[in-house]
C-alpha cells in the first residue's frame, strides 16, 4: 500500500508562505521594536532634552531682545529734559543783604534820637531775607553823621541782578550813619557749563550725563 503524504503542490505553498513570513518579520520587526523602545531610549532622551533646552534659551533670547529692544529717549524727550533743567536753573533765588537798600532820614541825626530807615527791594529774588518797608532806628545827635564815603570796586553781579561795594573810608572823622551806596542793580550774564546749558551759580559745578544733571 502506498503512504499517504503532502503532494508536491501543498509542500510548495508551505514553503512559500515561510518565506513570505520570513522576510515579513525580517523588514517589519525592526520598526515595530524602534517604535516601542525609541522613547526610552538615551537619543531619545538626549533629543528631548535639547529640544526643552532649545525652548528655554529661545525664552532667554526673546527676552534678550526685549530688552535690547527698550526704548531709548527721542530727541524730542531729550530736549524737554533740558528745556526743564533750564527751567530749573533760572528758578527766582532767596533774597540776601544784597538784594536790599535802605535810606536813613533824616541824615542828621535830630536831638529826638530816632531816625527812620527806609528799605526797597532791589534784588529779582524771593523769601530769604527780608525787611520791612520802613522802620525806626535810634542814633546820638551828638556824634556827626557821615556824608563822604570811598569805595571799593564793585563785586560781580549775582543771580537776583545785584552787586554790593564795600566802604573803604568815610568822613568827617568819628562819623556814623550815613547812607553810603554799597548795593546796587545789575544785569546778571550766567556762565556757561561745557555742555552749554547755563549754570546756577556763578560757577560751573556739574554736569550732564544722559540728560540728567550731576552734582
Amino acid at each position: 500500500m502506498k503512504k499517504k503524504g503532502l503532494s508536491f503542490p501543498a509542500i510548495i505553498l508551505i514553503v512559500v508562505f515561510f518565506i513570505v513570513l520570513a522576510i515579513t518579520s525580517f523588514f517589519i520587526a525592526p520598526i515595530i521594536k524602534e517604535k516601542f523602545d525609541g522613547r526610552d531610549s538615551p537619543s531619545s532622551l538626549i533629543n528631548d532634552s535639547q529640544a526643552q533646552a532649545g525652548t528655554t534659551n529661545s525664552g532667554g533670547d526673546t527676552n534678550t531682545d526685549m530688552n535690547s529692544n527698550e526704548e531709548t529717549p527721542t530727541q524730542e524727550e531729550s530736549n524737554e529734559k533740558a528745556e526743564e533743567l533750564i527751567d530749573l536753573q533760572e528758578q527766582i533765588p532767596n533774597c540776601t543783604e544784597a538784594d536790599w537798600v535802605y535810606n536813613i532820614s533824616p541824615v542828621d541825626c535830630p536831638l529826638i534820637g530816632n531816625q527812620t530807615k527806609t528799605w526797597n527791594k532791589i534784588g529779582n529774588c524771593e523769601n530769604g531775607i527780608e525787611h520791612d518797608s520802613s522802620e525806626i532806628i535810634s542814633c546820638n545827635p551828638d556824634i556827626p553823621t557821615c556824608t563822604n564815603f570811598t569805595y571799593s570796586d564793585w563785586g560781580d553781579c549775582i543771580s537776583s541782578g545785584t552787586q554790593s561795594r564795600s566802604v573803604l573810608s568815610s568822613s568827617p572823622n568819628g562819623c556814623v550813619g550815613g547812607n553810603p551806596t554799597i548795593f546796587q542793580s545789575c544785569t546778571y550774564i550766567a556762565p556757561f557749563c561745557s555742555t552749554g546749558i547755563k549754570a546756577i551759580s556763578n560757577t560751573c559745578n556739574w554736569a550732564l550725563k544722559d540728560n540728567v544733571r550731576v552734582i
